[in-house]
């Protein structure tokens, strides 16, 4: 009796375990989000991203290197005067299932640091579904694990040496003004909230 006792609050006490763990909250990676111009549209590019959720600003780059292939990245800094650096590299397949849609696979490793070291960094894979002036799109994260995480009983982070994991859906719309400005609206929605944003950039 007492053994089947001590398997009943030991399985309880494991399932509360996994009740009590949190989300990752999206604030810690407030500053991650798709970086990519259709090549119909821009082959290389300079410009300014604009968060409305955050107020935040960045200056973008975004260069096709061929047909299929480009590169691309921005930088900011947020409140705390802690530098937000990002680095992407993307590739455009010929996968035509969906009419009118080009696939595309995006990597990326975005950072957050100071002087002395790196505070945050997350990298992230998206899928992207190219409309030409619509796309939709699909991102996942992952991040080693900090002991913040752990202390705050973060889903997946008992030490160190673990890692969390995210995701977020994008929308955008992009608007050419005219040959020079190109105008991108969306929003970035992860579990929890909805982070509007307005990019403009300049055809180089």
């Amino acid at each position: 009796m007492k053994e089947v006792l001590f398997k009943f609050i030991f399985f309880t006490f494991l399932l509360s375990l996994g009740c009590f763990t949190k989300d990752v909250p999206p604030k810690s990676y407030d500053y991650v989000f798709n970086n990519y111009v259709p090549l119909n549209l821009s082959k290389n590019n300079l410009g300014v991203y604009y968060s409305f959720k955050n107020h935040e600003s960045f200056f973008s780059t975004h260069n096709w290197i061929s047909n299929n292939l480009y590169i691309g990245g921005y930088l900011g800094s947020n409140k705390n005067d802690k530098l937000l650096n990002s680095f992407n590299i993307g590739y455009k397949t010929n996968i035509n299932f969906i009419k009118n849609c080009n696939v595309v696979y995006d990597f990326s490793l975005s950072r957050i640091k100071n002087f002395e070291s790196i505070k945050n960094k997350w990298k992230k894979i998206s899928i992207i579904f190219d409309f030409e002036i619509i796309n939709l799109s699909y991102s996942y994260l992952t991040s080693k694990c900090t002991d913040e995480d752990i202390e705050a009983i973060v889903k997946g982070c008992i030490n160190k040496n673990d890692y969390k994991n995210s995701y977020f859906l994008g929308f955008n719309l992009y608007k050419k003004i005219n040959d020079a400005l190109l105008i991108d609206f969306g929003f970035k929605k992860t579990k929890i909230d909805i982070n509007p944003f307005l990019s403009l950039r300049y055809n180089l």
